[in-house]
């Protein structure tokens, strides 16, 4: 079946979580699959990440790599619509522990 996916942007911002910093990295993409690739489905890709950076690793490389713990990762679906960030906002929310 054929299927394609296009990422349309990538997001960065900062948000507070009960007094503390994180980074949420998310991925809007467009996906258009079926046999005459006419069904289409939106999604984001997210991921929550505790500030500051955890640790810094050095590689065999020239490339430095900085691991960060991730707090909170999943992905929205909107079938008929694009995601927009209430929609990670609430199912961020419902991942959050009871305490916060």
């Amino acid at each position: 079946m054929p299927y394609c996916e296009r990422t349309i942007k990538m997001e960065m911002p900062k948000i507070e979580i009960a007094e503390k910093q994180y980074w949420i990295v998310a991925k809007f993409s467009k996906h258009i699959y079926g046999k005459q690739m006419e069904k289409l489905e939106y999604s984001a890709n997210y991921w929550v990440f505790e500030m500051p950076f955890t640790k810094e690793t050095l590689t065999d490389t020239t490339v430095n790599t900085l691991t960060y713990k991730t707090f909170i990762s999943g992905i929205a679906i909107g079938f008929l619509r694009p995601v927009v960030w209430s929609d990670i906002s609430k199912l961020i929310k419902k991942e959050l522990p009871n305490s916060y």
